[in-house]
């Protein structure tokens, strides 16, 4: 972890290590995560937020990172407004057997974590393929489910209570349904996001590329 150092990855201090607690020391993030912050700041611009996130992940792909616990709460704001992916737990390097934490106990507290199952990808969540291992694929699922956050504030799937019915939709191919409040060329992403075969899906650089480009021409239109 000491080596990711990006403008849209929470730094990393060091570790706190005693006989009965061990921490990860990070800058103290006041603004807090992404769905705290959205609360509290709704005029934010989403997009660029979004932008922000997208950028951290080509950067963990450019390094072979594959975060693997991609939601809302593991995104915190700095005190600039920008986005900063956290929570390393998870995370891969692509081509590793356990996350960088080696620890196969929090593969199993990962699917069972309220709230997880809601951002994992199909492959991740059918019996016949889960591996409890995630790709650079099941990342860029994960940011679908990020972006219908950050728009609607509300988790996926927010009527359903139980993950076991969350992970069967999953795998069936439900996917969360249309806001109004998401506009039309990032509901586009999302959908691309969520498509059932891994390969079907863009490369977060794409997915990056198509944020900027809408960015670019609202520039050019205000010009």
């Amino acid at each position: 972890m000491a080596s990711l150092q990006h403008k849209n990855i929470l730094p990393f201090f060091g570790v706190v290590d005693n006989p009965t607690d061990l921490g990860i020391v990070s800058p103290f993030m006041r603004n807090g995560s992404l769905p705290s912050y959205l609360a509290r700041n709704p005029s934010a611009n989403r997009r660029n937020l979004l932008i922000d996130i997208a950028q951290g992940l080509v950067y963990l792909k450019s390094c072979g990172v594959i975060h693997g616990d991609l939601k809302g709460p593991n995104i915190l704001v700095n005190d600039e407004g920008v986005a900063c992916i956290a929570d390393f737990g998870l995370a891969f390097y692509d081509g590793d057997t356990f996350p960088l934490d080696e620890s196969p106990d929090s593969l199993a507290s990962s699917l069972s974590g309220a709230g997880t199952v809601r951002y994992m990808s199909p492959e991740r969540l059918h019996p016949e393929t889960n591996s409890a291992l995630s790709t650079f694929a099941s990342d860029v699922f994960s940011f679908g489910m990020v972006i219908y956050e950050a728009f609607t504030n509300q988790v996926p799937f927010h009527a359903w209570k139980h993950d076991g019915r969350v992970m069967l939709g999953i795998v069936e191919g439900l996917r969360p349904e249309r806001d109004a409040r998401i506009p039309d060329d990032i509901w586009s992403i999302a959908q691309d996001c969520w498509k059932p075969n891994p390969s079907d899906r863009p490369l977060v650089n794409e997915v990056l590329d198509r944020l900027l480009a809408r960015t670019c021409i609202e520039a050019e239109r205000k010009m």
